[in-house]
């Protein structure tokens, strides 16, 4: 992936992480719709997903801290109470920006 970004942005200089996080909550997103490839290389020319169904997020926002998930790569289940605990930390985080 690192190679893609650096050829998609054209600079072989793009610095990336030394560690990527694994079996973790990021944080979350605004799921906008899902479109076929088709609708989505039309609404987005430039969009960087070959997958045959896309979904188009907004509203990125990452937590504080990582909390542990067991899961597949696709849609699953989150358990209750990683979602609490992640929806306690997103509503703090939101309460001291503003």
């Amino acid at each position: 992936m690192e190679g893609f970004y650096k050829m998609l942005y054209g600079d072989p200089d793009i610095k990336f992480p030394s560690h990527y996080p694994t079996s973790s909550l990021l944080g979350c997103v605004h799921v906008d719709s899902c479109l076929p490839q088709e609708e989505y290389r039309e609404a987005f020319p430039d969009g960087e997903s070959e997958s045959p169904y896309v979904f188009v997020c907004t509203k990125p926002e990452q937590l504080n801290i990582l909390l542990p998930v067991q899961g597949d790569h696709k849609i699953y289940e989150l358990p209750l109470k990683t979602h609490t605990a992640a929806c306690k930390t997103l509503l703090r985080a939101r309460a001291n920006k503003g």
